[in-house]
Protein backbone atom coordinates (compact mmCIF):
# COMPACT_ATOMS: atom_id res chain seq x y z
CA UNK A 1 0.00 0.00 0.00
CA UNK A 2 1.18 3.23 -0.99
CA UNK A 3 1.30 6.29 1.32
CA UNK A 4 -0.02 9.93 0.72
CA UNK A 5 1.45 12.58 2.19
CA UNK A 6 -0.29 14.98 -0.17
CA UNK A 7 -3.46 14.94 2.16
CA UNK A 8 -3.48 15.38 6.05
CA UNK A 9 -4.09 12.61 7.91
CA UNK A 10 -7.88 12.42 8.89
CA UNK A 11 -7.81 13.06 12.16
CA UNK A 12 -5.83 15.86 12.13
CA UNK A 13 -8.09 19.41 12.35
CA UNK A 14 -6.32 22.45 10.67
CA UNK A 15 -6.82 25.47 13.11
CA UNK A 16 -9.94 26.68 11.29
CA UNK A 17 -11.94 23.65 11.55
CA UNK A 18 -11.37 23.29 15.37
CA UNK A 19 -13.85 24.64 17.77
CA UNK A 20 -13.64 27.88 19.39
CA UNK A 21 -13.72 27.46 23.47
CA UNK A 22 -15.11 30.11 26.17
CA UNK A 23 -13.56 33.46 26.01
CA UNK A 24 -10.26 34.63 26.98
CA UNK A 25 -9.71 35.31 30.79
CA UNK A 26 -8.26 38.65 30.03
CA UNK A 27 -9.93 40.56 27.08
CA UNK A 28 -13.17 38.57 26.91
CA UNK A 29 -12.79 37.51 23.54
CA UNK A 30 -13.67 34.30 21.75
CA UNK A 31 -10.30 31.46 22.74
CA UNK A 32 -8.70 29.45 19.72
CA UNK A 33 -7.01 26.23 20.50
CA UNK A 34 -4.02 27.02 19.37
CA UNK A 35 -4.08 29.46 22.85
CA UNK A 36 -6.13 28.01 24.94
CA UNK A 37 -7.41 29.38 27.79
CA UNK A 38 -6.19 32.62 25.86
CA UNK A 39 -7.05 34.14 22.55
CA UNK A 40 -3.57 34.89 20.85
CA UNK A 41 -0.19 35.15 22.00
CA UNK A 42 -0.37 38.50 23.07
CA UNK A 43 -2.38 37.64 26.16
CA UNK A 44 -0.67 34.45 26.91
CA UNK A 45 2.56 36.71 27.49
CA UNK A 46 0.57 39.28 29.02
CA UNK A 47 -1.00 36.18 31.35
CA UNK A 48 2.86 35.34 31.86
CA UNK A 49 4.25 38.48 32.42
CA UNK A 50 1.66 39.30 35.15
CA UNK A 51 2.46 36.18 37.21
CA UNK A 52 6.17 36.22 36.71
CA UNK A 53 6.11 40.05 37.68
CA UNK A 54 3.70 39.45 40.96
CA UNK A 55 0.56 40.69 39.87
CA UNK A 56 -1.03 37.54 40.74
CA UNK A 57 -0.40 36.68 44.13
CA UNK A 58 -1.81 33.77 46.11
CA UNK A 59 -2.98 35.21 49.29
CA UNK A 60 -0.98 34.41 53.15
CA UNK A 61 1.79 35.67 54.81
CA UNK A 62 5.20 34.00 52.95
CA UNK A 63 6.21 33.38 56.70
CA UNK A 64 3.51 31.63 58.20
CA UNK A 65 3.74 29.54 55.12
CA UNK A 66 7.89 28.91 55.76
CA UNK A 67 7.23 28.26 59.31
CA UNK A 68 4.74 25.49 58.56
CA UNK A 69 6.01 23.63 55.85
CA UNK A 70 9.56 23.65 58.34
CA UNK A 71 7.12 22.31 61.14
CA UNK A 72 5.71 19.46 58.68
CA UNK A 73 8.83 19.18 57.57
CA UNK A 74 10.56 18.65 60.75
CA UNK A 75 7.25 16.14 61.94
CA UNK A 76 7.89 13.85 59.23
CA UNK A 77 11.28 13.26 59.95
CA UNK A 78 10.68 12.50 62.88
CA UNK A 79 7.93 10.06 62.12
CA UNK A 80 10.66 8.86 59.83
CA UNK A 81 13.33 7.79 63.04
CA UNK A 82 10.77 6.64 65.26
CA UNK A 83 9.61 3.98 61.86
CA UNK A 84 13.15 3.25 61.29
CA UNK A 85 13.60 2.21 65.31
CA UNK A 86 10.81 -0.04 65.58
Amino acid sequence: MVERYDKAPVTAATEEEKPKVGHCPLCKKSTTFAFRPFCSKKCKMVDLYKWVSGHYVIPGDPEDMLQKEEEEARDAWKQDLEDDDL
